[in-house]
């Protein structure tokens, strides 16, 4: 069971990128509310919009998921 949940993960990431919510938004192309609502646990995301999220971040899906404590992409 992971520890974090998948918007708690999005935060950490974001921050440590130093972007906000509205800059993660414009580079993945949905509103920031989309941002919002997931990093507080409101909102799903869908399979497409997680692996755009994913790869904006630098990170891999199982990562933010959860499924692996890597936060490399594999290539």
């Amino acid at each position: 069971m992971p520890t974090q949940t998948l918007g708690q993960r999005v935060l950490l990431r974001r921050r440590t990128l130093g972007w906000s919510q509205k800059k993660l938004a414009e580079l993945c192309g949905f509103p920031y509310q989309v941002i919002s609502g997931l990093e507080r646990g409101h909102h799903d995301i869908y399979a497409q919009r997680l692996a755009l999220l994913a790869q904006r971040l630098g990170v891999s899906t199982d990562y933010l998921l959860g499924l692996s404590e890597e936060e490399q992409r594999y290539a």
